[in-house]
């Protein structure tokens, strides 16, 4: 078994202006509305996307059901990160 690698990378995907999110999550929260949050695995203060870890990504295929080769991972990502 291959150890998984830990480290992340910024994707040049924009996720928005976050401070506006952030200020709209505030807001949302003071009238009971509904907004989708930014998602605990993304850091709050970057303006892109941050790719899973192999490790994170391993987690996530078990957690669907899915049993994926570990030796697989480090190339699979890859291809994940290349299209997404």
């Amino acid at each position: 078994q291959i150890p998984l690698s830990q480290h992340r990378v910024i994707s040049t995907i924009p996720r928005g202006d976050v401070s506006d999110q952030l200020a709209s999550d505030d807001a949302a929260a003071q009238t009971n509305e509904a907004r989708p949050a930014v998602p605990v695995h993304q850091p709050t203060n970057l303006s892109q996307w941050m790719y899973p870890s192999e490790q994170q990504f391993y987690n996530a295929m078990r957690k669907k059901g899915y049993n994926p080769p570990i030796e697989a991972i480090p190339s699979v990502l890859k291809i994940h990160n290349a299209v997404n």
